[in-house]
């Protein structure tokens, strides 16, 4: 696909030669500048502070290009024609049940109230009354347990995905450090969603750590070979 001509094309030639001169001669030559014009086009400077995301890059542009976005980013930075800013902090902390980004708040207290609430569904699940069983299985009933298996109830899902006994899992989920009660609780989570038996009630989710995606600019390089 043919990008529209535009009063910019004509002074980033000098630009153009150096990608060709440089980093010339692979398959992904011609989109290599093709990305370089767009993201000129896009204004995407260090001197005007805006930048592109690699989502928004592939949103954006990924039609106009053969090769895979990743190759021609990888490309571009090896060369000094791209770069990229990180604004705000490395990484994220994700609560999903929020959908909200929610860095500055205190970590230890949102997975001790995800954990609570998870364990109150998990009590507010569990059988009324367990008398009964031992009395049908004597009398020649099935046993539980396999009963259990078929039809799993919201403490044996999670317990498994724990490795814990069922009558533990209170303790468990309460028990480590912040990383770890963390690390069950996402635990658990993903075994409760991915178990077509039982369901979360929405009170309760995952939260989790992402790496704050790149944002992607030229290089003062590239604006200076833009302005020559």
């Amino acid at each position: 696909m043919k990008l529209k001509p535009t009063i910019h094309h004509m002074s980033i030639t000098h630009l153009i030669d150096d990608i060709r001169g440089r980093l010339g001669g692979k398959p992904s030559e011609d989109d290599l500048v093709k990305l370089a014009r767009c993201c000129y086009r896009e204004n995407l400077l260090p001197e005007n502070d805006q930048y592109m995301k690699k989502s928004e890059l592939e949103d954006t542009f990924g039609d106009y290009l053969d090769t895979s976005l990743g190759t021609c980013i990888k490309n571009l930075r090896n060369g000094n024609i791209l770069q990229y800013q990180v604004q705000g902090p490395d990484f994220l902390i994700i609560h999903e049940r929020r959908d909200e980004i929610v860095n500055g708040e205190g970590l230890d207290i949102l997975v001790t109230e995800e954990i609570e609430e998870l364990v109150d569904h998990i009590q507010a699940t569990d059988p009324d009354d367990e008398s009964g069983d031992s009395a049908a299985v004597a009398d020649g009933g099935e046993d539980v347990e396999n009963e259990e298996d078929d039809n799993p109830t919201l403490r044996n899902v999670v317990s498994t995905a724990l490795d814990v006994d069922e009558s533990d899992v209170e303790d468990d989920l309460r028990t480590g450090d912040t990383t770890d009660r963390q690390s069950k609780l996402n635990d658990a989570v993903d075994a409760v969603e991915d178990n077509p038996a039982v369901a979360t009630d929405g009170s309760y989710g995952k939260i989790r750590f992402i790496r704050n995606p790149h944002q992607y600019e030229l290089t003062p390089r590239a604006v200076n070979l833009i302005s020559a």
